[in-house]
């Protein structure tokens, strides 16, 4: 059996967090082809997630978008809150959320490392 037969995530749901592009975005896109049912995405660019819902949508899973930054914890309960509305449970958590910010060794100050860590 092939390794992406082994993944099958028929009927289940999953949160997906930094999936309003990138690596979430394309696992959420990966899962789906694979049987996912719902999903919940997040993301900091709302006009982008919501496109990107649409798109999952499209592709034939119930979907839903909450925007905000992980920077602020209060955004893990609406993420909690609108997924459980929606479809009770969670089968799948996908932490791909992160931020873009970059410095080397010589430039990063300490506001940057502590973002980045």
């Amino acid at each position: 059996m092939a390794a992406a037969e082994q993944f099958r995530f028929e009927g289940q749901t999953a949160i997906i967090t930094g999936a309003s592009q990138g690596l979430g975005e394309t696992v959420a896109r990966m899962m789906i082809a694979r049987g996912l049912a719902g999903v919940t995405i997040a993301g900091r660019n709302p006009e982008r997630g919501a496109a990107v819902r649409r798109d999952l949508e499209g592709l034939g899973a119930k979907a839903r978008f909450v925007a905000g930054d992980l920077a602020d914890l209060n955004i893990v309960d609406r993420i909690i809150a609108s997924h459980e509305a929606a479809f009770k449970t969670c089968d799948v958590l996908v932490n791909s959320a992160a931020i873009t910010d970059r410095g080397s060794i010589i430039d990063t100050d300490a506001a940057l490392f502590d973002r980045m860590f």
